[in-house]
């Protein structure tokens, strides 16, 4: 039976005390929550286009995370993490020799099994499609592992690795797969056995404890700074997985690591954060920084820039592949050659130069455009760049003869057009530069050699001619005129033509003439200053100058200070002017105002206007506007002031606030101090003040009672049948506070627009009242007219028919504005017979009416009863009885 010689260890190890690590933080982080797209599309992968698809993990999710901190660690700060165990295990100190986490078990993987033939033991990994940009696709990562150093070089080698497949590739795994993980400079895939403390030490790092450096007869003075911040026993340094792909193609990518032979001591791989990078984008430029976008026919001296993109990783190189449109203009095999397609920024390089051959068809054909586009089809972005090709003109030099001055340095300077540039100079005296300078005396003569980027060379030869220094001198010493008018500096030039000259205006800045002639020059000048010159060339040499020339443009410019009327129509306002100093004496003239002088006062609000004019006739003019306040505007009331009590009045216009008088200005009130002052229902004459001091009087200011109505009514009104009544309602403000009545229904009354009128209803109904103040308030009112409807008539109750002439007859009585007339009378017996009657007469008259007979005869004594129906003034007929008693 085998012996499981790693549980053999554990015993021992078991026995071994070991220091515990404190007192330090780790700085790593780790985060197993991010899911995979999220670890590869926002962490692993940079660049600016989306070239990642099909994104899954594989095994326990445990075994996936995301880190950061690990810059002092790792020389990276962030990334993803693939672990055999859980991902937080990976985080120091290192206290354990056997950090172990069983995920899934015993598993297979097509890949890891071509790498290992033990049995794989929880397996975990990321999986997913991309399209690279670039020919070189590179990432950086870390393989790190509990297996160090103890279980180096033995069958316990933890496997992990980076498979690729797609077009190109022809590799021993899936797909026809690479591996990328591999031991840089060699074929051998990471692992704890191609990298430890015995094998590629270079690419080492021990962070075992000080136990397992005793196992593995290590150093004792080996350096492992990391045992506070990882659990891993050992890690390598930074490593680069390289693959050379296709563009524009589709390729899978396996990331997968896993224990062998058992679940125990956990290995992982860190990848690094934006390290995956599928190609950065570029630009086309113009090639060399100096240089226009021009090719020459016939020469190779031209082309174009790649300059990488922010997003390219510049320690790796990148290839670029490019094509000519079909819209360009020039051919290509005839008018220029394609120098390949392709170019590569090399790593640690910003951009590459790219030159284009041209061809020489010996004919004149003009300019040609050529357009050349970045040829990734696959790519988010794009560009291009214009480029010219031009026939190269004759080669001239423009270069006259040369005079010198006997004690100066003299400089020649050719100009040059034509041809290809740049040029290269060969001077006769040996030098090569653009524009040599050269000690007197010069050779008698000079000959030029120029030769284009082309190669094609022209010769100019010249003769020296030694001459006297230029003089210059300014010939008019003053100037006085008025500001824009136009005046002309003076310049007297003595030399050899073309001159150039500088001069100097004080406090100004120095400016710089050409003159082709000798002789006088003049120029224009609008600014005052004292003008010098500091410097005279010729074509010789620089010379002397001399002269100066004072120049005065003058203008009294007005300054003014105004006073605006403090009072509307009030003449108090002022203009007070000063002005700048020309050439006196002066001349002033107002408009608007009689003022002689820089003073006008006592005005009132207007436009007014000066002139000022000096002796020589600069003149300035300025228009003034006063304006003064707004006029103060009477107190005016308003029917919602007078309806919410306390009564606040105020003024407007002028200047607030406002004080008020009633005594002819001996006392003032403010505004909110009326009712206390004023007597509602009184006249007064009002002086109102503003702040100013202005004054308004207002006569006959009316000082009304505020109240919410101003009138009420009593709730109930009676009145006689046929009578009138007189309705006296409450007015609650003063009688001059009222403007108008109105009564209704108007046909009742007497004056329906009287303040009390008399009202005469036939019947009981509701009578109403409008009152409107002078303020615009209006109150309608409403009560209630009662009319007493009981019959106004009397019937004696007794009478004796006797002769006497006293109580004869039993008639009717009424008040004739109530009953019109009596329209039946009817006596009955105490058996309900009627006796007598009479019909439609006027009541009062005493004789008619019953004499006590019946039928010619006296009746007898006793009570008998009546009945009668009366005609009302208001129309009605009512019926009314009752008894009387018959003497005898």
């Amino acid at each position: 039976m085998p012996i499981n010689f790693r549980h053999f260890f554990f015993l021992l190890s078991g026995l071994i005390p070991f220091w515990t690590i404190s007192g330090q933080e780790s700085p790593l982080s780790i985060d197993p929550d991010f899911t995979a797209m999220e670890l590869v599309n926002d962490v692993f992968a940079s660049g600016s286009c989306e070239l990642i698809t099909n994104i899954s993990s594989l095994g326990d999710q445990r075994g996936i995370g995301y880190f950061e901190g690990g810059q002092e660690i790792f020389g990276f700060d962030r990334g993803i993490i693939l672990s055999t165990g859980h991902v937080n295990d990976a985080r120091g100190p290192n206290e354990d020799d056997d950090t172990s986490t069983e995920l899934e078990g015993a598993v297979n993987d097509i890949d890891l099994d071509q790498i290992s033939d033990a049995q794989l033991h929880d397996r975990v990994g990321i999986e997913f499609d991309f399209v690279p940009l670039d020919s070189n696709v590179t990432f950086r990562y870390i393989f790190a592992s509990e297996e160090y150093c103890e279980f180096s070089n033995t069958d316990f080698n933890d496997v992990f690795g980076f498979f690729v497949s797609g077009p190109g590739l022809n590799g021993p795994f899936s797909g026809n797969g690479v591996n990328a993980a591999l031991v840089t400079g060699t074929d051998q895939a990471v692992s704890v056995n191609t990298i430890n403390h015995t094998f590629n030490q270079q690419f080492y790092r021990p962070n075992e404890t000080e136990e397992d450096r005793n196992v593995c007869a290590l150093d004792d003075d080996i350096e492992t700074p990391q045992l506070a911040n990882l659990a891993y026993d050992g890690y390598t340094t930074i490593l680069t997985a390289s693959l050379k792909l296709h563009p524009c193609e589709t390729y899978r990518m396996r990331l997968v690591i896993s224990d062998v032979n058992d679940a125990d001591y956990d290995s992982a791989v860190m990848l690094e954060a934006g390290s995956f990078n599928l190609g950065g984008s570029v630009n086309l430029e113009n090639s060399g920084p100096d240089t226009t976008n021009f090719l020459y026919e016939g020469c190779d001296n031209g082309g174009f820039r790649v300059t990488r993109g922010e997003d390219s990783d510049p320690s790796q190189p990148q290839t670029i592949r490019y094509r000519f449109s079909n819209d360009s203009e020039a051919t290509e095999g005839v008018d220029f050659i394609n120098p390949g397609g392709f170019v590569t920024i090399p790593a640690g390089d910003t951009f590459a130069d790219v030159i284009i051959p041209t061809i020489d068809d010996g004919i004149t054909e003009g300019p040609e455009n050529i357009w050349l586009i970045l040829d990734i089809p696959c790519a988010c972005y794009t560009d291009s760049v214009l480029i010219t090709l031009i026939e190269p003109g004759p080669l001239t030099i423009n270069l006259e003869e040369a005079y010198y001055c006997p004690d100066q340095m003299a400089t020649l300077n050719p100009m040059v057009s034509g041809g290809s540039p740049p040029y290269s100079y060969d001077w006769s005296f040996g030098d090569t530069s653009a524009a040599p300078t050269l000690a007197p005396p010069l050779p008698l003569s000079i000959e030029l050699t120029v030769t284009d980027d082309c190669g094609q060379t022209t010769t100019r030869q010249i003769g020296t001619f030694s001459s006297q220094p230029p003089e210059a001198e300014l010939t008019v010493p003053e100037i006085v005129a008025c500001w824009g008018e136009a005046r002309e500096l003076t310049v007297n030039l003595v030399g050899r033509p073309p001159f150039t000259m500088s001069y100097l205006r004080s406090g100004g800045l120095e400016e710089t003439l050409e003159f082709g002639s000798e002789g006088e020059h003049s120029w224009p000048i609008d600014l005052g200053g004292t003008y010098n010159i500091t410097s005279i060339t010729d074509q010789a040499c620089s010379g002397s100058f001399s002269g100066t020339t004072t120049a005065n443009f003058y203008r009294p410019v007005i300054n003014p200070s105004v006073v605006n009327p403090n009072c509307a129509n009030e003449p108090n306002g002022s203009i007070t002017v000063q002005h700048l100093s020309s050439v006196p004496p002066y001349d002033y003239e107002w408009t608007g105002t009689n003022a002689t002088g820089l003073v006008a006062e006592n005005l009132p609000v207007g436009i007014y206007s000066l002139r000022i004019t000096d002796a020589i006739g600069c003149s300035d003019e300025r228009t003034f506007d006063l304006r003064g306040p707004a006029p103060i505007t009477p107190v005016e009331i308003t029917c919602p002031q007078v309806r919410r009590p306390p009564l606040i009045l105020s003024a407007d216009g002028g200047q607030a606030p406002y004080s008020y008088s009633v005594d002819d200005g001996e006392t003032f009130f403010v505004a909110d101090s009326f009712d206390l002052v004023l007597t509602p229902g009184l006249y007064y004459q009002l002086l109102i003040r503003d702040a100013n001091g202005c004054e308004l009087l207002q006569p006959d200011f009316f000082f009304p009672q505020a109240t919410p109505r101003n009138t009420t009514l009593p709730v109930f009104v009676g009145q006689e049948l046929g009578g009138s009544t007189i309705v006296e309602p409450n007015y609650q403000v003063p009688y001059d506070q009222i403007m108008d009545v109105q009564w209704y229904p108007a046909e009742y009354y007497d004056c329906p627009t009287c303040r009390t009128p008399v009202v005469s209803a036939p019947f009981s109904q509701p009578i109403s009242l409008v009152v409107t103040d002078i303020y615009g308030c209006t109150d309608s009112l409403a009560t209630w007219l009662g009319v007493d409807g009981r019959v106004p008539v009397y019937v004696p109750n007794a009478f004796s028919p006797n002769g006497d002439g006293t109580n004869d007859f039993v008639a009717v009585f009424g008040n004739l504005a109530q009953v019109q007339r009596v329209v039946s009378f009817q006596i009955f017996n105490r058996w309900g017979t009627q006796v007598w009657e009479d019909y439609d007469f006027t009541p009062n008259s005493a004789r008619r009416g019953w004499d006590g007979k019946i039928n010619g005869n006296d009746a007898q004594a006793g009570a008998y009863t009546w009945s009668a129906a009366f005609l009302l003034t208001n129309g009605d007929v009512v019926k009314k009885t009752g008894s009387v008693v018959l003497l005898r």
